[in-house]
């Protein structure tokens, strides 16, 4: 690896591939919002709870994003689905470092790895269920999965979980925060393959396999070794270009207004170190 250059994530190759000015905001700067969107914040908690890792809620336990994530957890125990990844066959933010002849340094953390290291689980929650019951799934986590993939030659194949964020809305004239958290988890245990692509009732498992041989290591390795060498160029010339044609594709980017107007401190703050 050339002095200097950076050790490449999922997440980074991603967000410079979008914009080098978010990816300047992100990974250099290391800005982020205050408020994060209650999708992210759900996602975050759902894979906390998973991961058996502590979570903080204070100040949120009457928020309508914390019920719909408390109705998933409890839902997925109800379906007895939590079994089958939180137990000893399997280990949790598995850490991982690639460093290959001529390729820059690649770090991650793999969801669930198993414990015979044939395959891992990926966690997905998402509001586009709908995306994971297409092909195209596949092709939008291709790189993603792709460099799990390359972080050990034995792994066969991987499953993705794809779950639902529940869309029913909170009507606060009509029902306690309470009742809205069992409306929700009512509606998913009632109705688990809305929820949990490809649920089956008998094994309590959903989740869709992805094959080693469907991802191209090669061409990805290319990618990867093409990103740390652009940011590095970046870097070295300490300008970012800000596509504005991905400010608002497809949806609105968090940083739009910092990269437009500049950073303000009571929307951002600077990320803490961990």
């Amino acid at each position: 690896m050339a002095n200097n250059e950076p050790t490449i994530s999922y997440p980074a190759i991603r967000s410079f591939l979008r914009c080098e000015k978010l990816y300047y905001h992100v990974f250099v700067s290391g800005d982020e919002l205050i408020e994060k969107s209650d999708a992210l914040n759900i996602s975050s908690y759902v894979d906390s709870v998973l991961s058996e890792k502590k979570v903080d809620i204070t100040g949120e336990e009457n928020t309508v994003w914390l019920q719909k994530a408390r109705a998933i957890i409890d839902a997925m125990a109800t379906l007895e689905i939590i079994n089958n990844i939180v137990n000893s066959q399997f280990k949790s933010q598995k850490e991982f470092t690639i460093q290959r002849d001529g390729s820059p340094q690649i770090h991650g953390f793999i969801d669930f790895h198993h414990i015979s290291n044939r395959f891992f689980l990926k966690l997905k929650v998402t509001k586009k269920i709908e995306d994971y019951k297409q092909d195209k799934f596949k092709f939008k986590l291709e790189d993603q999965c792709g460099i799990y993939f390359l972080s050990n030659p034995m792994y066969e194949f991987c499953v993705i979980l794809p779950i639902k964020i529940p869309e029913l809305e909170y009507n606060e004239n009509k029902e306690t925060i309470q009742q809205y958290y069992n409306r929700c988890l009512t509606d998913i245990t009632n109705r688990p393959r809305h929820y949990f692509v490809n649920y089956n009732y008998e094994t309590k498992k959903f989740g869709i396999k992805l094959y080693r041989q469907e991802i191209g290591e090669n061409e990805l390795m290319k990618l990867c070794k093409w990103a740390a060498q652009n940011i590095q160029q970046c870097a070295k010339e300490n300008y970012w270009p800000m596509r504005k044609g991905s400010c608002f594709s497809p949806i609105k980017c968090d940083f739009y207004e910092a990269c437009s107007i500049g950073i303000s401190e009571d929307r951002y703050k600077k990320r803490e170190k961990k």
